[in-house]
C-alpha cells in the first residue's frame, strides 16, 4: 500500500490494497484476541481490583479510584498524549483530563445480574481502596465489610460507547426502570439521617 501511494497509483488499486490490508489486520487481531482475553475473572490489561469503601462525597455516577490505581490504569493513555514519562504537574493535569473522557466498568463477582457491571466516571481519591456511592452498592450486591470490586477500562471507541449507553446508571434505568427502587436509601441510612437531624450540627 505504501509503494502504491508513493507511486501515485490509480484510486482503484489503492482501494484494493487498503481492503486487503484491512482484512489481514482483522485476521491477525482475531487470532490474537480470543474470548479468553475477555473473561472478567482473569487478570487483564487495563484492569485492577481492591476493596470498596463509602465515597460520601461522590456523585451517584462516579467512582473513586486510588491514586496508584488511576495512574496504572490510565498511564498508557496519558503517556501517548504526552509522549513522555514525566510525572510532574503537566502529567497530573493530563491524567485528570483523560479520566474525564473515559468511563470505567465496576464489577463485583459473581456476575449474576445485569447490574453486576456498572459504568461510572472515575475520579482520583486518596488511600488504597475504591470508593463507591453507597446506593450503587445495592446494584452490585456489595457492602463495606471487605467486599472487593474489579475495575476495567474500555479502551476502544465502541467499548466506551457501549459502556456509556448500556452500563451507566442511566443506561441500566432505561433498560429496567424498576431498578430505581434499589437506589432508594435503605432503612439504616434513613435512620442515620433522622438521628443526625436531631442535632444542629447534624442538620447543617
Amino acid at each position: 500500500l505504501r509503494r502504491l501511494q508513493d507511486d501515485e497509483a490509480p484510486p482503484a488499486l489503492l482501494e484494493t490494497a487498503t481492503t486487503a490490508l484491512a482484512r489481514c489486520v482483522g485476521e491477525v487481531c482475531d487470532a490474537l484476541i480470543t474470548p479468553a482475553h475477555m473473561r472478567l475473572r482473569s487478570r487483564l490489561m487495563f484492569s485492577a481490583r481492591t476493596v470498596i469503601t463509602p465515597g460520601t462525597d461522590l456523585d451517584l455516577r462516579e467512582v473513586g479510584l486510588p491514586e496508584a490505581m488511576a495512574r496504572a490504569l490510565f498511564e498508557p493513555l496519558v503517556t501517548r498524549r504526552l509522549r513522555t514519562e514525566r510525572r510532574g504537574t503537566q502529567y497530573d493535569k493530563v491524567l485528570d483530563q483523560v479520566m474525564t473522557e473515559h468511563m470505567v466498568l465496576v464489577n463485583r463477582a459473581p456476575s449474576l445480574a445485569p447490574t453486576a457491571l456498572v459504568a461510572l466516571r472515575p475520579v482520583r481519591v486518596a488511600g488504597n481502596a475504591v470508593q463507591l456511592h453507597p446506593l450503587v452498592c445495592q446494584w452490585l450486591q456489595a457492602d463495606f465489610d471487605g467486599d472487593q470490586v474489579a475495575i476495567f477500562l474500555p479502551i476502544t471507541t465502541a467499548g466506551a460507547r457501549d459502556a456509556a449507553e448500556h452500563l451507566s446508571v442511566e443506561g441500566h434505568l432505561q433498560r429496567d426502570f424498576s431498578l430505581l427502587a434499589e437506589l432508594i436509601p435503605r432503612y439504616e441510612a434513613l435512620w442515620g439521617l433522622a438521628k443526625l437531624s436531631l442535632t444542629r450540627r447534624g442538620r447543617e
